[in-house]
């Protein structure tokens, strides 16, 4: 009898151990969510229209699905900003996706309000609610603090700005950088090959000093709401790091300063809460940013984005080269074992290392020669001492 209890039990133990293992399986195993296709690409749109003379644009894009998330660019739409007494002002198609139009003063009417109007190539109407503009602050002052953390190579700057408003002024702030940056290659261009080698008499120098312009990727929204008096101190603006030469040499940032209404920092701070969320979607559940804008011809479909009215107020800064060890990876130099029939076809022109005016058997990485490979352009801009 106790035999057979035993006989059992163990078959029991087997079959429960069995059951475990799979109900441990179908807990792990990660779930994806049903979400269909057309739930997934929505219309984008964004643009802001700035009290400032000249070229301003509005993006149109289409969002992705989750699994494989990018910008889909939507070309030839026909977009327009509309004044809040019919005036109209027409934006071309630059790239795409990119709408642009040259604002000129006739237009600006600070007090009228403005919205978009995109029109899809579907014939699908998306407008923006009306905004009109509110008072900005002048950009306060800007300046930054060595951080990195103990026995780190990775060290850099961080940067800061002080906002002081007066009460009439917005309560409500968004700021653009944009970074320009010296970069240098190393070498000339004397050696190059393309199955055959090839000499430059006397070497090229014309490419070895470049500027470098782009913007920073983060959204910086500030409020005051519930602030005793419009002041802002030591608002965090961009890090900047000595990975790359943008701290090697002379380093500049143009701070843009845009007043902005309530609903357009919710937008944004709501945007700044999904950038920087970690873990993916099943540690953080990210949260729903709710634009201004909607279709005026459909009324099931929702769109994103957002268009708003600001003025802008803007700052320059110079950075003298920091004192860090530079960790620069944009030229390397690699040796050929079995000489120049070792380069690919597909890296002609390939750069030769020379020493002494005599080519080596040594390939180098196109910015070893040529900054502009590196983004740069080599006309030094209007604004650089």
């Amino acid at each position: 009898m106790n035999k057979n209890n035993n006989k059992f039990g163990s078959k029991y133990r087997l079959l429960l151990i069995a059951l475990v293992s799979m109900l441990a399986y179908s807990c792990v195993k990660e779930i994806e969510p049903d979400i269909e296709i057309y739930d997934t690409e929505k219309y984008v749109v964004s643009g802001i229209f700035a009290d400032e003379v000249g070229p301003q644009e509005v993006v149109v894009s289409l969002s992705s699905g989750i699994s494989s998330p990018k910008r889909i660019f939507v070309e030839h739409c026909n977009v327009k900003v509309i004044r809040s007494d019919n005036s109209e002002l027409v934006y071309f198609e630059q790239g795409p996706g990119v709408y642009v139009a040259n604002v000129d003063i006739a237009f600006i009417d600070k007090s009228q309000s403005y919205k978009v109007q995109v029109k899809t190539p579907q014939g699908a109407i998306i407008e923006s609610s009306f905004e009109g503009f509110s008072s900005c602050a002048e950009v306060g002052d800007v300046y930054w603090r060595t951080q990195g953390d103990e026995g780190s190579s990775i060290i850099g700057y961080q940067f800061y700005t002080d906002m002081h408003a007066s009460e009439s002024d917005s309560k409500y702030y968004l700021y653009k950088i944009i970074e320009t940056f010296e970069h240098h290659s190393p070498y000339p261009l004397e050696y190059w090959w393309n199955g055959h080698m090839n000499r430059v008499e006397p070497p090229d120098f014309s490419k070895m000093y470049c500027w470098i312009t782009r913007d920073i990727y983060d959204i910086f929204p500030l409020s005051t709401k519930d602030f005793s008096e419009n002041i802002y101190n030591e608002y965090q603006l961009n890090y900047t790091n000595n990975i790359s030469q943008r701290l090697q040499h002379l380093y500049s940032l143009l701070i843009k300063q845009y007043s902005i209404s309530e609903l357009a920092y919710d937008y944004w701070a709501q945007m700044r809460l999904n950038l920087h969320q970690s873990g993916g979607m099943y540690n953080t559940q990210p949260v729903q940013v709710k634009g201004n804008l909607t279709y005026t011809t459909i009324s099931d479909k929702e769109v994103l984005g957002y268009f708003g009215v600001s003025e802008v107020k803007e700052k320059r800064i110079f950075v003298p080269p920091s004192p860090f060890t530079i960790i620069d990876n944009s030229c390397n130099i690699r040796i050929l074992r079995f000489g120049y029939r070792e380069i690919n076809w597909r890296e002609y022109p390939a750069y030769i290392y020379s020493e002494l005016g005599i080519p080596q058997a040594k390939v180098m990485d196109k910015p070893c020669v040529d900054c502009t490979k590196m983004g740069g352009v080599i006309q030094k801009p209007v604004f650089w001492p």
